[in-house]
């Protein structure tokens, strides 16, 4: 709980003093964007055949890129990613996402984003003498998320945000064979990263 706290307490205090340390920095968005944030992030887990288990958290983050459209809309691709260790099983997540962000005012740098597209999951297991890779799942995600830029300059952000993405995937065993027994994961991740306009 103590990077939960971390987590939350960084994003809403940067959040807080964005719009009056950048106020001497234009929102300009044209061409060519990409953006980087690391944090914390919460993952659970629930299948066909057992009950929703509680939210682990661990390390989290995503990287975006694309293009801007007009000052309101950036549309590209973003990669998230979560890693949580609990009870001696590591569980790695990954989405690759085509996604939009929209800024609702053109001049200020709070937005909001949503994203669609694929589903990696890989587990790990610590057995005492060393460690067994698991299944490995894929399938679809779906991603929505807010942040805002506070710029540094004109063409650099410090992003806080906050990204929330939930997995429908169905489960592979050995040799390929595909069970019915369908996996769904969800990632509520706070973040602070650079932004490159």
């Amino acid at each position: 709980m103590r990077l939960v706290s971390i987590g939350m307490l960084s994003v809403a205090a940067i959040a807080v003093v964005a719009p009056t340390a950048s106020a001497g920095h234009p929102q300009e968005r044209q061409g060519f964007y990409a953006g980087l944030a690391l944090g914390v992030g919460g993952a659970t887990e629930t299948c066909g055949e057992c009950e929703r288990g509680e939210r682990q958290w661990g390390l989290a983050g995503d990287f975006r890129l694309g293009w801007a459209t007009g000052r309101h809309a950036l549309w590209g691709a973003e990669v998230g990613y979560s890693r949580t260790e609990a009870f001696g099983v590591t569980l790695t997540l990954y989405d690759v996402l085509l996604a939009v962000t929209v800024y609702p005012a053109a001049d200020r740098g709070f937005f909001l984003k949503a994203g669609f597209g694929g589903a990696f999951s890989k587990r790990s297991y610590d057995i005492g003498t060393g460690t067994v890779e698991g299944d490995t799942n894929d399938g679809l995600a779906a991603m929505v998320g807010a942040g805002y830029d506070l710029r540094l300059g004109r063409d650099v952000s410090v992003t806080p945000g906050v990204t929330y993405w939930r997995t429908n995937s169905i489960e592979t065993g050995a040799g390929d064979v595909v069970s019915l027994n369908f996996q769904k994961y969800d990632v509520l991740a706070f973040s602070v990263g650079v932004t490159l306009h």
